[in-house]
């Protein structure tokens, strides 16, 4: 008995799994009404991913300012620590940040509506850095700038200053470069 029941509870084992398992084989079929929902849900999210991401500015807009916003930090940085940390500029700061401030108030950013408070950020955290140009909160700013707003890459450096204009991208969760397509 007990040989019989050594070769039949392994038998029965798996043959319970089975008749388990293949209960779960059962499926159903979706209603048209439940097809159409998930196809207006599905066009929804697209509309949605390809309005976030936009982008604010132009590629050769972005690519101008981050060169000007890291070569102020790499100037400020000679101010603050020493000439052996960073370059100092060939021209004077003010007209560096005259470049940057013109090609934030080209036309097509004035007119922005939907980014108007990411320019009213950025332009007070500029107007601060300029403020304090050559001193340690200037440094900072300049750097949370180059490192986390104008970059193609955010590194894993540590976020010095307070900007504004970095919470406000971590909250919005903003594109900084236009689609080419547009």
């Amino acid at each position: 008995m007990k040989r019989i029941l050594l070769i039949l509870l392994p038998i029965l084992i798996v043959g319970g799994i089975l008749l388990l398992l293949s209960s779960f084989r059962q499926v159903e079929e979706l209603t048209d009404q439940e097809k159409r929902a998930i196809t207006r849900f599905h066009q929804e999210l697209v509309r949605t991913e390809k309005q976030k991401t936009t982008g604010i500015f132009q590629k050769d807009d972005f690519e101008a300012i981050s060169q000007w916003v890291e070569s102020l930090h790499q100037d400020d940085h000679v101010h603050v620590f020493g000439i052996q940390f960073g370059e100092e500029l060939d021209e004077a700061p003010e007209s560096v940040f005259a470049q940057i401030d013109a090609r934030l108030h080209k036309e097509i950013y004035v007119k922005d509506k939907v980014f108007q408070d990411f320019f009213l950020i950025l332009n007070a955290d500029l107007a601060r850095a300029k403020e304090t140009y050559q001193k340690r909160e200037s440094h900072d700013i300049l750097h949370d700038l180059s490192h986390f707003v104008f970059t193609d890459e955010v590194d894993n450096t540590k976020q010095w200053g307070n900007t504004e204009t970095v919470q406000y991208m971590k909250e919005k969760g903003l594109q900084m470069i236009k689609n080419e397509s547009k």
